[in-house]
């Protein structure tokens, strides 16, 4: 769930994973990262966690990249980057991902968690990402491509449907198609 600062605890202390956004100040990100997931840009991460290091303090960052297209190579390299630098100090989300062979590219680059699925799940235009996957078509994908693939990666991420849910039924099929 993405939340503001003010509602924050309230979701952690009934066991759903919040993530603060990008709209939220970068001093409260960097304080509330160390508890719950917060959304920082590539240009952030960089500069907040790669050019000037936070492994003194000691705590896990919860870093969720928001970026407009999960499929970037500089996503990709700046997790290596991060998991290198801080091993499990840190633990990153990454998305959003509308392919399911991307799920070993996210494999290899250390990422704990992977948001699938654009344009909340409905309909993608085509003519603008290039590609169409319903959530249900892309996690059930996921899923296939896991078992297929999966033994032979260093990391399993857990998958987050990430849009298309509204109601509890989503939630169940979102689960019983392979996200976590």
């Amino acid at each position: 769930a993405i939340i503001g600062e003010r509602n924050a605890k309230i979701f952690q202390d009934h066991g759903i994973k919040p993530v603060l956004p990008l709209s939220e100040p970068i001093e409260v990100r960097l304080e509330y990262c160390q508890w719950i997931f917060c959304a920082f840009s590539l240009i952030e991460v960089k500069k907040y966690f790669i050019d000037s290091s936070r492994k003194h303090i000691n705590s896990q960052f919860h870093i969720c990249f928001d970026v407009g297209n999960g499929h970037d190579q500089n996503l990709l390299d700046l997790c290596g980057r991060l998991k290198q630098l801080y091993g499990g100090q840190v633990i990153v989300m990454g998305g959003n991902v509308g392919c399911p062979e991307i799920y070993s590219n996210y494999a290899r680059a250390g990422f704990d968690y992977m948001r699938v699925g654009i344009a909340s799940g409905s309909l993608v235009d085509t003519s603008t990402y290039g590609f169409h996957w319903p959530m249900a078509s892309l996690l059930d994908a996921i899923k296939t491509f896991k078992k297929s693939a999966g033994a032979g990666l260093p990391k399993q991420p857990k998958i987050i449907a990430d849009g298309g849910i509204q109601c509890y039924s989503d939630i169940v099929k979102a689960l019983a198609l392979g996200a976590d």
